[in-house]
């Protein structure tokens, strides 16, 4: 018998995706099967019971190691480690309650709202014993996902989990149009460590940094929210099996029909739920807001987060993935921001330099290529265990056009570097600029900018529908053989043919 699956998911629906400020849940095999009920119902039994006998608000620090498996087919799907540390930030802002938009929270709330000790930090372990900077990168064949799991399995074009029993599994991709990201809420919390285990949100919705985020969801909600279900939360308008208005098991979330929409306006009521004066809570991250309308988690789903912490995902609080594997291990990363280099404007390059050792570092030299010129420096100091520190490069200026760069750091005392691998990065880019030609009019010269996609062959038609001329591959065409006229250049590419009206003139 098929098994059906619960799908949390974060969905819009809009003439134009990304676009507007509405917010869908979209659920795939909305029934559960009765045993599936049973079983969330008997885990919620040792849920309840736990929280009223020895469970307490004040816990110690909990750090949780995650990875994240960046699954990319175009270049612009890929998400660069600065976006991925991006939304690291968001998350330990807003489970602990330091995010900046705080004071959004209407007052009534203010008073429930809550700050965790839990953390999330990338992990400096791999499941091999190796150093990582926690963020591995896939290139699939595979144009889109669905929310069917498939980006988890290297099978099925995606990536295999890295082992969820020690990390938190987080895949960004290119999702169905519509899907923010998703969770698969049969298989947690009674079923922790699972094949599917993890959270999976769109490369246009996650973190805060890059040129292909939406303007509607660019606040790194989409991981906050995803992650509460994966912590034990339900929407405030209570589990999917449930009626109307039906219980998420927290105490200070108002109940409410359904998820909210764009950014609402106090109170928001819902006659059908009886939650005058105050409404429901539309600034709580379970809910389907805007990013820039959520802004909270209450003390009740706080605790309830520490609860499956403490039950169901316990193991995670032993992994290893946050120790360091060597006493000396110096890595380096290439900082780069794609919109801000084809900007055209002048960009002095970034290097981050890591010690994923267990030792202070005092000293260091980095060398630092770009586009085969090569500029040495020399740093010494302090670098503690696991922190990280960035050169601005002011003597190199990238270009906007096409940007090859390497970066390699090393010890200024030869071969006490316990892992070489990561001493070195090569980054290749090539900005993406649309398709045009100019000038047009034209008398002389006619010039073919932009690369995407790109030309093959260029080809013009006289209005008659004759082939006057045909160069390859060119990006300047000389048109003086031409008579005066209107014509029609097609420009054909790899992926289709481009049509536009040129005028010759003498």
């Amino acid at each position: 018998m098929k098994k059906h699956q619960l799908l949390f998911l974060f969905i819009f629906i809009s003439n134009f995706i990304f676009g507007q400020d509405t917010l869908r849940c979209h659920t795939l095999g909305l029934k559960l099967s009765e045993s599936q009920i049973k079983e969330h119902l008997l885990f919620e039994e040792k849920v309840q019971k736990y929280l009223s006998s020895n469970f307490r608000l004040e816990n110690v620090n909990i750090t949780i190691p995650v990875v994240v498996h960046v699954v990319y087919n175009l270049q612009k799907q890929y998400v660069s480690e600065e976006q991925v540390l991006s939304q690291i930030a968001v998350l330990n802002q807003d489970y602990s309650r330091t995010n900046s938009d705080t004071s959004q929270t209407p007052n009534v709330f203010k008073q429930v709202a809550g700050a965790s000790d839990i953390r999330f930090k990338l992990a400096v372990q791999d499941p091999n014993g190796k150093p990582t900077n926690g963020i591995t990168y896939t290139n699939t064949t595979v144009s889109e996902f669905s929310d069917d799991d498939k980006v988890k399995l290297t099978s099925s074009g995606g990536i295999d989990a890295w082992d969820p029993k020690s990390y938190l599994n987080l895949w960004v991709c290119n999702l169905t149009p519509g899907v923010l990201g998703y969770f698969p809420g049969d298989s947690v919390p009674h079923e922790a460590g699972t094949y599917n285990d993890g959270v999976v949100v769109s490369y246009r919705a996650f973190g805060t940094i890059g040129s292909q985020l939406s303007s509607t969801y660019n606040l790194g909600r989409t991981s906050t929210h995803e992650i509460g279900h994966w912590l034990g939360l339900y929407h405030p308008w209570g589990t999917p099996w449930g009626s109307l208005c039906s219980s998420d098991y927290i105490n200070d979330t108002p109940q409410q029909k359904d998820g909210s929409r764009g950014c609402p306006v106090f109170p928001y009521i819902d006659s059908d739920c009886f939650n005058a004066p105050n409404g429901r809570n539309y600034s709580n991250f379970m809910d389907y807001t805007s990013d820039r309308c959520m802004n909270m988690f209450t003390k009740g789903q706080v605790q309830r987060m520490m609860a499956i912490l403490n039950l169901s995902r316990n193991s995670i609080l032993t992994s290893k993935a946050l120790d360091p594997p060597f006493n000396k291990d110096l890595a380096i990363s290439i900082v780069f921001d794609s919109s801000e280099v084809c900007s055209r404007k002048d960009i002095f390059p970034k290097v981050r330099i890591f010690n994923y050792g267990k030792d202070t570092v005092t000293d260091y030299s980095i060398s630092f290529t770009y586009n085969g010129t090569t500029n040495s420096y020399s740093w010494k100091g302090k670098l503690p265990s696991l922190s990280d520190t960035v050169w601005v490069l002011n003597d190199v200026v990238l270009s906007p056009e096409q940007v090859t760069l390497s970066a390699e750091v090393s010890f200024n005392k030869p071969g006490i570097d316990e892992f070489l691998p990561n001493n070195a990065k090569i980054l290749s880019f090539a900005c993406t600029q649309p398709l045009s030609i100019y000038p047009n009019p034209v008398s002389e010269t006619l010039y073919v900018s932009g690369n995407l996609p790109k030309v093959n062959s260029s080809i013009i038609y006289n209005l008659q529908g004759e082939e006057v001329l045909k160069v390859n591959n060119a990006t300047q065409i000389d048109v003086t053989g031409l008579e005066p006229g209107f014509y029609l250049i097609v420009l054909e590419t790899n992926e289709k043919a481009i049509r536009k009206q040129l005028i010759v003139i003498k």
